[in-house]
């Protein structure tokens, strides 16, 4: 199926098992909505692509960055808790949805926040 998926929408490997991971069947919907654009990959340890970012907030209902980067994309439990992946989404967000530069430092500021909780001390 991963393969199938990946050729028939012109992905990687790894951006398909993603989107199988986190969106199951629903991910051939969201890549058929995702044209060429959508289909840049932000993180490349996960493959995870930018039409997540708008999916996650027109078709899943996100509440706010950390939503997407922790719960929607799931891109936050990796070691770099999706910085890289946050950063791109931000500024995708703030093209798409209108969001102006306060409510991105707020939307930053509250996802440094949150993801400062599931940080591993170091020995």
């Amino acid at each position: 199926y991963l393969g199938q998926l990946a050729n028939r929408h012109n992905i990687s490997s790894q951006t398909a098992e993603h989107l199988s991971l986190v969106y199951g069947m629903r991910s051939e919907e969201l890549l058929r909505e995702a044209g060429p654009e959508g289909k840049e990959v932000l993180c490349p340890q996960t493959g995870a692509i930018a039409a997540e970012v708008t999916w996650a907030f027109r078709t899943e209902m996100a509440a706010n960055l950390t939503d997407l980067v922790w719960r929607r994309s799931m891109v936050g439990w990796r070691r770099d808790q999706g910085k890289q992946f946050a950063e791109k989404a931000l500024a995708l967000l703030q093209k798409e949805l209108g969001w102006d530069e306060a409510r991105c430092s707020k939307e930053w500021d509250h996802f440094l926040k949150e993801s400062s909780r599931f940080q591993v001390p170091s020995l």
